[in-house]
């Protein structure tokens, strides 16, 4: 399926993470990109994808493409996300997260990214990861 694979949720499967997918990834060497085709429990009264599906979709994109950066394949923890609703996406869309690192110290990575149906941006956002594989216990 053009590289992708299902996104392995940690053992999550039966948590929140579980219930946002199937979500696809592939991984691109140091960045990885996501894949959602929209299903209607994906989505608002209104019809559009439900904005917490495309904030965990963009957080989930972004930590991802922190991890590859630095080579570290397990839960990359969130410190802060930020998101703009752009436009809207609808059931049986192919919903597709790109990012990149923007700058990686020593304990926190900067990243930032786009959730897109095509050409349509649906949401772009910018995040700070606390870096898993440092002992520093601040950052």
């Amino acid at each position: 399926m053009d590289g992708f694979e299902e996104f392995v949720s940690f053992g999550q499967e039966d948590t929140f993470i579980g219930l946002v997918g199937p979500l696809y990834f592939r991984n691109l060497g140091d960045r990885t990109e996501t894949k959602l085709v929209l299903e209607r429990r994906h989505l608002n009264p209104n019809g559009s994808a439900h904005g917490g599906l495309l904030m965990t979709m963009m957080d989930i994109t972004l930590g991802s493409t922190a991890g590859a950066a630095i080579g570290f394949g397990g839960v990359y923890p969130t410190i802060q996300l930020s998101c703009s609703f752009i436009a809207g996406a609808f059931v049986n869309e192919e919903l597709r997260g790109e990012a990149e690192v923007h700058r990686m110290a020593r304990t926190i990575a900067f990243v930032s990214g786009r959730l897109r149906v095509g050409d349509r941006i649906v949401m772009t956002g910018s995040a700070v990861f606390r870096n898993p594989q440092s002992n520093s216990p601040t950052s």
